[in-house]
């Protein structure tokens, strides 16, 4: 009997090789539903006959000129690093690739691939030792940024142990010297996001194992980036100089501190918004200034203070969407993001407000601004569950942008691909991609034949044909 599982098993293993160097993309596709369905008949462990061989052929297909094979390849990969231990070393230097790819699908399918495999884990250490070597050390300038913006969004670190965070600031610190300007930038970024959002020990302790040189290094980076001028500035801002150092390390009590007649928005000080919106304060005084701001409203009981006010909030943080400059606009999407998940499930209420406000953001002329706007509105699904997020933005179908047309189907495939299928009204969701699919924009008709695709995967072909029953989708007859 063992002897012809085995054997059943390498001819399985055969046939979905064979698929996968098909020269037909449709057997390539085949090959990779075939191998993600043997990853789910075993979802701890799937034992290859020869590993290298199909770990080698899946990195090939993830740079396939078919951006729906590529597309595929990537949700496979995902699968394939988060089951199966050593998988990375053969596929992710191919992966990262994707993370800066021409169709924002195929990015944010990355994104959610390395997200998936950087669950915190006991293995996080050297999952954190491979993005240094496989992406930070990239010769690629955008996938080095790239590898920094993904790790500067992801909740891995959060728990990570100290073992952990000194690999991830061992990489992190050597691109604070980086010869491109936005790897530096994105390097100092995440340097104060982990600041921020780790818990001071793990931090401090990590900092104190580095080796000597990359510790210099940090502490000249923190010297650099806060000049006396700065310091001085925002202390006046955030406290009285007697106050200072206890409300800087914890900022929700300095929130506390704040007199309801001199706050700003329920729970800022007037200064530090000052600070924030004034056009003429230096950079990275404004960027502290968010950072701040973020810490703050991240605690339920400070962010909802926000709630009387949500309205002019937005008001002032859409100008800094609205500025040019990179950093401000991540640094904004991050306290967006801080604040939502502090309100909780009380964003429901403030749905149409905060799109009819943002929604332009997923336009934006920058990948990483784009990929970070999708983060943050999944992370909105997460709190709100997909069906009143989703239907706010199909609201915006109408804008008379299509990258924002683009982007809100490409949020739909998103929460397809996350969610049960329970979570989801198909009859709302299929009349939105009726729409679509006959978009003037090709690009939007194409994502959205990808959408029907993805939910023919969840339900059935019959299923979907019932869907748009009377409906203008010709062009879906091709796919299915």
């Amino acid at each position: 009997t063992t002897t012809t599982t085995t054997h059943m098993a390498t001819i399985k293993e055969e046939s979905i090789l064979s698929s996968l160097t098909s020269t037909v993309h449709q057997e390539r596709i085949t090959g990779l539903n075939e191998f993600k369905k043997s990853l789910t008949v075993n979802p701890l462990q799937m034992t290859l006959m020869n590993p290298q061989a199909m770990f080698q052929a899946l990195a090939v297909v993830l740079t396939d000129q078919n951006w729906t094979v590529r597309r595929e390849a990537v949700v496979v990969a995902g699968d394939v690093l988060s089951k199966i231990p050593g998988s990375a070393n053969w596929i992710l230097p191919n992966l990262i690739n994707n993370l800066v790819d021409s169709k924002a699908g195929i990015q944010n399918a990355t994104t959610d691939a390395l997200t998936l495999w950087m669950k915190p884990s006991a293995e996080l250490d050297k999952s954190y030792e491979l993005l240094d070597k496989r992406g930070m050390q990239h010769t690629n300038a955008r996938i080095r940024e790239q590898v920094l913006r993904f790790i500067q969004s992801s909740q891995a670190c959060h728990n990570a142990s100290v073992a952990a965070i000194v690999k991830l600031l061992s990489g992190v610190s050597k691109r604070i010297l980086d010869s491109d300007d936005g790897v530096k930038a994105a390097a100092k970024d995440v340097l104060t996001h982990l600041r921020m959002q780790l818990r001071p020990n793990v931090f401090d302790a990590a900092v104190e194992q580095l080796p000597s040189g990359l510790k210099q290094r940090l502490s000249d980076s923190v010297e650099n980036s806060n000049p006396q001028t700065r310091e001085n500035t925002l202390t006046s801002v955030v406290t009285t100089s007697s106050r200072s150092s206890s409300i800087l390390s914890s900022p929700n009590a300095y929130a506390s501190q704040v007199p309801p007649h001199q706050s700003r928005f329920g729970v800022f000080s007037k200064e530090i918004v000052s600070i924030v919106g004034n056009e003429e304060s230096p950079l990275q005084d404004r960027l502290d200034g968010l950072t701040q701001m973020a810490s703050i409203v991240s605690e339920n009981s400070q962010a909802t203070l926000v709630i009387p006010f949500f309205k002019p909030f937005l008001e002032f943080t859409t100008s800094l969407l609205m500025n040019p400059n990179l950093r401000l606009k991540l640094a904004t999407l991050t306290l967006y993001e801080m604040l939502v998940k502090g309100i909780g499930w009380q964003m429901r209420s403030q749905l149409e407000l905060f799109f009819q406000n943002t929604i332009f953001v997923l336009a934006d002329n920058k990948i990483v601004v784009r990929n970070n706007a999708t983060r943050l509105i999944t992370t909105l699904m997460q709190i709100l569950t997909p069906t009143p997020v989703l239907a706010v933005l199909h609201a915006h179908m109408a804008s008379p942008t299509w990258r924002v047309r683009e982007e809100i189907v490409n949020l739909t495939i998103i929460a397809l691909s996350t969610f049960p299928a329970d979570a989801f009204n198909f009859d709302r969701v299929a009349d939105l991609l009726a729409l679509a699919l006959n978009d003037r924009k090709q690009r939007v008709s194409y994502i959205a034949m990808e959408a029907f695709a993805v939910i023919a995967n969840i339900l059935g072909v019959e299923a979907v044909l019932a869907l748009v029953e009377g409906k203008d989708v010709n062009k879906l007859f091709w796919l299915l």
